[in-house]
């Protein structure tokens, strides 16, 4: 036999072993999605090809040949309960299943949404030339996984899924921080990507176990990273939403910090008009203040990626940094935020930035 026609038999041999392999299905990760779909399932098994299709109950799926061992799916729109996975080679006709192998949750019944108010992740520049990035983590503190829907995260596909679509569901591994996906769009390493905040949805009375934290690392003009702290940020439950008014007290003021105030509404269907007042607050007589500063802001959205689904909450932002608070003496203010609209549900976030450090510090509704 010559060497030409020994080649040829011995990849027809590994062609058709590969094709004709049984597959198997070991687990999916994440085992869960939401009705709407859009989830991207890691199924991870045995014997895959090229030639292999996921279904869910019967639902074919766009699926991606990862390697022998892992395809990719994304789920489709389903019923809420569980669903079979069956894996079908279209050319040899040879499956494998697993029962009740995904969750499929309903946003509304089974999962509370819950208010991130992070505005942006990238790049920022501080006071002579400094550079500073910033990122946003989330860290599962229960001894279980948990799972986000509504954003994704970055870590290895087997553990977490990696996809751009709202309805994705980040897989929260227990203690471990994540690195989610904010934004719908892609963004430039440099540039950064100004998100108002975003609404999650996160299993019913979990939220607690959740933290959130926004990192800011200073860099040097040779581009290296400086140590930095995380800054906890509030994971906003619906019970702590106020109706009409909210107030925060005793933010800091000071001539080296910029302050910005930032007011939500997580429906984003509710918009109107707010009125944020500014008083200047004497710790020594906490019954008498003064009226600094007033400004009427339009609340406003970004468009949600599912019209039924408030991704992107009502918003409107200010800065506090104007003269009739800057010299009115006061090292501390309460701010007071109101709404014309009466079906309003108000929370409010103040931030103060130092502008040599860029260290920032949160002030919450009281």
């Amino acid at each position: 036999m010559n060497l030409a026609r020994s080649v040829i038999i011995a990849a027809s041999l590994l062609f058709a072993g590969s094709a004709s392999a049984q597959p198997t299905i070991d687990k999916v990760v994440p085992a869960v999605t939401t009705t709407l779909g859009g989830t991207l399932i890691s199924v991870v098994g045995t014997g895959f090809s090229r030639d292999d299709q996921v279904f869910f109950d019967g639902k074919l799926s766009g699926t991606t040949y990862i390697n022998s061992t892992q395809l990719r799916a994304a789920a489709p729109a389903l019923e809420r309960g569980t669903v079979e996975i069956r894996v079908v080679n279209r050319v040899t006709g040879l499956a494998s299943s697993k029962a009740a192998a995904v969750r499929v949750l309903d946003l509304w019944l089974d999962l509370e949404p819950v208010l991130l108010p992070i505005y942006a992740v990238g790049n920022i520049y501080g006071a002579n030339g400094s550079i500073f990035s910033t990122d946003f983590r989330l860290m599962n503190r229960a001894g279980e996984p948990r799972f986000v829907a509504g954003i994704a995260n970055q870590i290895d596909a087997v553990e977490g899924v990696i996809t751009g679509a709202w309805s994705g569901i980040a897989h929260l591994p227990p203690d471990r921080l994540v690195r989610p996906i904010l934004t719908q769009r892609p963004r430039s390493a440099n540039t950064p990507q100004t998100i108002p905040a975003r609404v999650v949805f996160v299993e019913r009375s979990m939220a607690h176990t959740l933290a959130a934290s926004l990192h800011v690392a200073g860099r040097t003009n040779w581009g290296e990273p400086l140590p930095s702290a995380g800054t906890e940020v509030p994971i906003v439950e619906e019970r702590e939403l106020r109706s009409g008014r909210v107030d925060i007290l005793s933010i800091s003021v000071h001539a080296d910090f910029r302050t910005m105030l930032r007011v939500y509404d997580p429906d984003n269907r509710r918009l109107g008009v707010v009125t944020v007042r500014v008083f200047g607050q004497d710790d020594l007589r906490p019954d008498q203040s003064t009226l600094l500063h007033e400004v009427s802001i339009q609340m406003e959205t970004l468009s949600s990626f599912f019209a039924e689904v408030p991704s992107y909450p009502a918003y409107a932002q200010t800065s506090l940094d104007v003269s009739a608070v800057q010299n009115s003496g006061y090292k501390k203010v309460r701010v007071e935020v109101t709404s014309t609209n009466p079906a309003a549900r108000l929370w409010a976030l103040a931030s103060v930035t130092n502008n040599l450090t860029q260290e920032i510090s949160l002030y919450s509704p009281q």
